[in-house]
C-alpha cells in the first residue's frame, strides 16, 4: 500500500527493479517480467465500490484534506462504525499518528460508537486549537504588559478566564511556551479555561 503525497514513481515490476548494465538486454529476456502489485491510495477515485471494512477507510482517506467532507462522512456514516482494528491501525500509519488513533480508538470502545467517537475526538481538537490560540494572545498581551482587565476587554474574553491563562502563563515568560501552558492548564483541570 502507497499513501504518499506525490504519485508513485517508483518500480513497478521486477525488471524496473534491476539494473541491467550496459549488456542486460540478453539477460532481461530470459528473466520473466513480474509485476509488482500495490495499491495507491491517492488514485482509489471510487472507495464506494469498495465493500469490506476498508470502504470508510478509503473514504476517509480520500477526504483527508478536505475538512467539511471529511466530517460529513462521519456523520452520515453507518459504514465507519464497522471497521475493524487493523483498518484503523491503518489509517494511523497512513496519518502518523498512531499514537491519537489509539487514544482515539480507546475512546470508541467506551461509547461503542467508532465514528460518534471520532467526531468527538475531531471536536477536542478544535477546542484545543482555539485554547492554545487564546494561550498565545493572552502572552503577546503579557508581554507588553497589559494588565488582566485590559487584556479581557481588548480579547472580549471573561476576565475570569484570562486570569487564569494569565497566572499560568506568567511562569513561563518570557518564552511563553502556549502548549505546555495549555497542558498545566487542562492537567490542572480548568474546564472553564479549556
Amino acid at each position: 500500500m502507497y499513501w504518499g503525497k506525490e504519485e508513485w514513481d517508483g518500480p513497478q515490476s521486477l525488471h524496473d527493479m534491476i539494473d541491467w548494465g550496459e549488456d542486460g538486454e540478453e539477460v532481461k529476456n530470459l528473466v520473466p517480467e513480474y509485476p509488482i502489485h500495490f495499491l495507491d491510495l491517492s488514485k482509489i477515485e471510487h472507495p464506494e465500490y469498495f465493500k469490506t471494512e476498508l470502504r470508510p477507510f478509503f473514504e476517509l482517506y480520500k477526504n483527508r484534506n478536505n475538512k467539511k467532507e471529511f466530517i460529513e462522512y462521519l456523520r452520515n456514516s453507518k459504514e465507519c462504525s464497522k471497521m475493524d482494528d487493523e483498518s484503523w491501525d491503518v489509517l494511523g500509519k497512513v496519518t502518523n499518528s498512531p499514537k491519537m488513533i489509539n487514544q482515539f480508538k480507546n475512546k470508541a470502545e467506551e461509547e461503542g460508537n467508532m465514528c460518534r467517537a471520532l467526531e468527538e475526538f475531531y471536536d477536542d481538537g478544535v477546542a484545543e486549537g482555539e485554547a492554545i490560540k487564546l494561550i498565545g494572545l493572552v502572552c503577546r498581551k503579557i508581554a507588553k504588559e497589559k494588565e488582566v482587565s485590559q487584556i479581557a476587554e481588548e480579547l472580549e474574553e471573561d476576565e475570569y478566564t484570562i486570569k487564569k491563562i494569565y497566572d499560568v502563563a506568567l511562569s513561563f515568560a518570557p518564552e511563553f511556551d502556549t502548549k505546555k501552558i495549555y497542558k498545566l492548564l487542562r492537567d490542572k483541570k480548568m474546564p472553564d479555561v479549556m
